[in-house]
């Protein structure tokens, strides 16, 4: 579940890009964004450093990550994006393999 912070965090990221690329985002989304967000929480988020790690939370990140690989990036992006996560998913999994292997031998 998403905080009522970290809406308030994303809902001043958004409002420091430009209209036409927070448009893409649905009308339903932006409304949640609006009405979940917590306006008494007071952010670190510096405007000149918008993903600095000491000053907006990693959901927060994590939520913008989301929103542009659903609503900003194009196609051929995204294709390269699953092809990475894929390779390190097969990663991951030939890597418990072995180690299995190694303790079940």
């Amino acid at each position: 579940m998403i905080s009522s912070d970290t809406y308030e965090e994303v809902y001043e990221i958004l409002s420091y890009m430009d209209k036409a690329t927070v448009m893409k985002i649905p009308k339903e989304i932006l409304k949640v964004i609006k009405t979940k967000r917590n306006i008494n929480f007071k952010t670190k988020i510096n405007k000149d450093d918008i993903f600095n790690e000491e000053n907006v939370s990693k959901e927060a990140i994590d939520f913008i990550c989301w929103l542009s690989y659903k609503y900003w990036i194009d196609q051929n992006r995204k294709s390269e994006i699953n092809k990475i996560n894929i390779e390190k998913v097969k990663k991951i999994e030939e890597e418990k393999r072995e180690k299995y292997r190694k303790n079940f031998y």
